[in-house]
């Protein structure tokens, strides 16, 4: 027990010799605490989807609908471009059509009359799932490109539109 004692006395005494010391001076210097901050990857693919338009009656107005399909992230604003490989015609060896891309309001059946070939179109915003929207083709009744005799045979008539998605 005597040697506990000794020990206590010790510490006390150490502690006595630092408490009464002062701090002449206090030297300060700064560090530094940096990173960088990364929101996830945004990312988006989209799928185009055929449109076949069936018998086109020259002289007569055709429309139909066109739904790509775009899968963007949460919260990530997008948009579609239409690109024609024919410049904007539905072609065959005898026969080439004028069409256009336009906004289509389902609710209401409504084609729009600005074309989009070319054109970014209004931006949407991705929800992290499939989105379809929907865009009107139009071929105009008029086709001076294309003048086929009565009750002439069907000639097939394509064209090849690259669908892009901006993000």
């Amino acid at each position: 027990m005597g040697m506990i004692n000794k020990g206590v006395v010790l510490v006390g005494v150490v502690m006595s010799l630092f408490a009464g010391a002062t701090q002449a001076a206090v030297a300060t210097g700064t560090a530094v605490i940096s990173g960088s901050v990364a929101g996830p990857a945004a990312t988006c693919s989209v799928t185009g989807t055929s449109l076949s338009l069936g018998v086109i009656n020259v002289g007569t107005l055709t429309q139909g609908i066109l739904s790509p399909v775009a899968n963007c992230s949460t919260g990530m604003p997008y948009s579609f471009t239409f690109t024609s490989t024919n410049g904007g015609k539905l072609v065959s060896g005898t026969c080439s059509l004028n069409y256009s891309v336009v906004t289509y309001a389902g609710y209401t059946n409504t084609f729009g009359t600005a074309n989009l070939l070319g054109v970014a179109t209004p931006t949407l915003v991705g929800t992290g799932a499939g989105q379809t929207t929907s865009f009107g083709v139009v071929i105009p009744a008029a086709q001076p490109g294309c003048v086929l005799a009565a009750n002439s045979a069907a000639s097939p008539v394509s064209d090849t539109l690259v669908v892009s998605v901006n993000y």
